[in-house]
């Protein structure tokens, strides 16, 4: 008989480069099948749509979007870590291409999954940028590492906005010798969307409020809001606010809840 999993599992394509080029009804970013039959299914319609890469299935685990947290780090030539950004999420994006993607995040400090990271990386010999997805199991409190992409993630200038200038990392700390490890202290809210879709559609309201407060304080920072880049083009600063606008629209539709 086909019996529902054991646990809940999330499934999707290991190569996200490939699957751009994949055309299918339905496509989406991740699935959630119940059972091994929704999994052929959905291994079958991938298929057709011309996606040949691997798949990726693993335990989903449980908690609204604040139990995801990100790390980004910078290794030199030589595999020493050179340099490190956590965080933690506030919102991801639900939308169907998009599920997953953080829009909103609070900076921290993470020393202990950092280090974790910094095992990993040094151990390979890995060079470069990482960029790690980490989730929180709500069942144990222990820091899951579910992924981590050998490239800066989108949602990358989390990391700018905390006082740390990725070009400067490849610039100056490639080649210096040195072998300390930056770990990124400041505190900063960055979000994708407008600060108030965030504040509404994040589940924990006590980080809700010191996002609020780090935004009181100026600690704020909006990728798509870049004043020099915008002060010169009317027309395109009408076209980031309404894209800014349509985002209330946007988690109305994809993730209405109780909200």
């Amino acid at each position: 008989p086909d019996l529902p999993f054991p646990f809940p599992v999330v499934a999707k394509p290991a190569s996200s480069a490939a699957y751009h080029y994949a055309d299918f009804p339905g496509k989406r970013k991740v699935y959630f099948p119940n059972c091994r039959s929704e999994l052929e299914k959905v291994l079958r319609t991938v298929c057709s749509g011309g996606y040949r890469g691997k798949f990726l299935i693993q335990e989903y685990l449980p908690g609204d979007d604040t139990a995801m947290r990100i790390l980004t780090t910078y290794s030199d030539r030589t595999g020493k870590v050179r340099f490190a950004a956590f965080g933690q999420t506030l919102l991801e994006d639900h939308g169907a291409m998009g599920i997953g993607n953080p829009v909103a995040i609070v900076t921290r400090r993470g020393k202990e999954e950092v280090e974790q990271a910094v095992r990993l990386l040094e151990t390979v010999g890995y060079t470069g940028f990482a960029n790690f997805d980490i989730r929180v199991d709500p069942r144990t409190g222990k820091h899951c590492f579910l992924e981590v992409n050998t490239r800066l993630g989108r949602s990358n200038y989390y990391v700018t906005a905390s006082g740390m200038n990725i070009a400067r990392l490849v610039v100056e700390k490639w080649n210096d010798g040195g072998s300390d490890c930056m770990l990124n202290r400041n505190e900063v809210f960055w979000h994708h969307v407008p600060a108030q879709v965030a504040f509404t559609y994040t589940e924990d309201k006590a980080l809700v409020e010191h996002a609020r407060q780090l935004k009181a304080e100026g600690k704020e920072a909006c990728s798509l809001l870049y004043k020099p880049d915008l002060a010169w083009n009317p027309v395109r600063y009408a076209c980031v606010l309404e894209q800014l606008r349509r985002q209330f629209k946007k988690f109305k539709t994809y993730y209405p809840k109780q909200h």
